[in-house]
């Protein structure tokens, strides 16, 4: 089910590794990526270099996720999801 706030993204993917598929805003093109915002998916210091989650709230459809493929720190709108699956390790 997709989620219908940012703070509800947020709190999903604070638990589980997710698959989401989203609109890519400056190109309109599809793109799916494997994410997350548990620490126990990341490498060991990755979440400490996103800082305050607060510091986002300026832009406040954004999420930002780890992106498990890139290795890095990427972000979506929360009006752009196509879908927001629970990915099986």
């Amino acid at each position: 089910m997709i989620p219908k706030t940012r703070e509800e993204a947020i709190q999903r993917l604070s638990t589980e590794v997710y698959t989401v598929t989203f609109r890519k805003k400056t190109t309109g093109d599809i793109r799916e990526m494997r994410c997350t915002l548990d620490p126990q998916h990341m490498p060991i210091g990755s979440f400490n270099s996103l800082g305050n989650l607060d510091r986002y709230e300026i832009q406040s459809d954004i999420v930002p996720v780890w992106d498990m493929g890139k290795n890095a720190w990427r972000s979506f709108d929360i009006r752009t999801i196509l879908n927001f699956d629970a990915t099986e390790e």
